[in-house]
Order: structure tokens, then sequence, then C-alpha cells
């Protein structure tokens, strides 16, 4: 947290936690990837910005198949069973 609160019953307090707010600022103006589905010793830096930049235009190729090209209106799914089939019946679509 960037601030220290105190709450109490009749009052309130806060401090700015400036060593917290230094230490985010280290990554200012610096795009983050954490990858959690590739592995650590066999894949570089270029390996999961390339992975990201996949699942970027697949998403995108989602994006328009679903509005512009098929229009088909939202779709929701909670289990994860559906979830899957539906993912798998909009890749059908797009092949």
């Amino acid at each position: 947290m960037f601030f220290n609160i105190e709450i109490e019953d009749n009052s309130f307090s806060y401090q700015i936690n400036q060593s917290k707010i230094d230490a985010e600022g280290v990554l200012d103006g610096l795009y983050i990837i954490i990858s959690t589905c590739l592995d650590k010793e066999s894949s570089s830096a270029t390996d999961t910005v390339k992975a990201d930049n996949n699942l970027s235009q697949v998403e995108q190729t989602f994006r328009s198949y679903k509005t512009v090209d098929l229009k088909v209106s939202p779709i929701y799914d909670y289990t994860a069973e559906r979830v899957k089939f539906h993912i798998y019946v909009c890749c059908l679509i797009i092949m």
C-alpha cells in the first residue's frame, strides 16, 4: 500500500509510504509481461514477448469474428466445461 492508514473510533490518520512509492517508481515506463505458462528454464524474454503477441492476435481474431464478421451476441458461460466448448466452437468457425 502507498499509505499507512490508522482508523480509530473518533479519528482517522494516514501517512504516505514513500519507500513503496519509490519502489514502484522504478517500473514507471516499463512494459512488464508475467507468464505462468511458459517454462522458465527453456524460454527467453523474446519467447515470452512472442507468446504475448500471439495471444493478442488470437484475442483480436475472436473479437473480429464475434462482432464484425459474425455479429454474435455475447454468451455468458460460467462452468469450465461450457467455456471450453464455447472456445472450441469459435475455433471451428475461425477455421
